[in-house]
C-alpha cells in the first residue's frame, strides 16, 4: 500500500484481550469480543527513530486512548487495544457526505496488519500487507 493517506479514513478490527470479559475457568475458555476503531493515519518521525525503522513499511493509526465515538456519534471511553495484534487495518477511502448518504460506492481495502499500540504517541502501528507479502514471497523456495 503506497497510496496517499491524506483525507482517508481507516478502521482497525481485532479481538483485544481487554474486551474478553466472559472467561469460564471451569472449561478454560474465553468468549472473545470484537473491537473496531476508526481514525486517520499519521506519520511520526520520533516513533520511527525510537523503533529504528524508516516507517516506509508501516502505517500509524491515530488512537485516542481516553475517548472514542460510537456509531451514533456519542463520546464513549476507549478500551485498551492490547491483544489486537494481528488484526486488520482497512482503508475506507475518502469518506464524505455523498458516501454517508449512500450516493457513491466506496471501495474498502485491507492494507495492513496491526502489531502494537504506542501510548506515548497515541498511535497504533501496523505493517503494510505489501511488505508482509514481499517477505513471504522472498522466503519461500519452490
Amino acid at each position: 500500500y503506497n497510496g496517499d493517506t491524506y483525507g482517508r479514513h481507516f478502521v482497525a478490527f481485532g479481538y483485544p484481550t481487554s474486551k474478553n470479559k466472559k472467561i469460564n475457568l471451569k472449561s478454560n475458555t474465553v468468549q472473545p469480543r470484537f473491537m473496531k476503531y476508526s481514525s486517520i493515519v499519521k506519520k511520526n518521525e520520533l516513533l520511527c527513530n525510537e523503533l529504528r525503522i524508516s516507517g516506509d513499511d508501516h502505517l500509524f493509526l491515530d488512537y485516542n486512548s481516553k475517548h472514542s465515538m460510537n456509531s451514533d456519534g456519542d463520546k464513549i471511553n476507549s478500551i485498551s487495544p492490547i491483544g489486537i495484534s494481528g488484526g486488520a487495518l482497512i482503508d475506507m477511502g475518502n469518506i464524505n457526505k455523498q458516501i454517508l448518504e449512500g450516493k457513491t460506492a466506496n471501495a474498502c481495502k485491507l492494507v495492513a496488519m496491526l502489531i502494537e499500540n504506542h501510548k506515548k504517541y497515541n498511535l497504533m502501528s501496523s505493517v503494510k500487507l505489501d511488505s508482509i507479502i514481499y517477505v513471504i514471497k522472498n522466503q519461500i523456495t519452490l
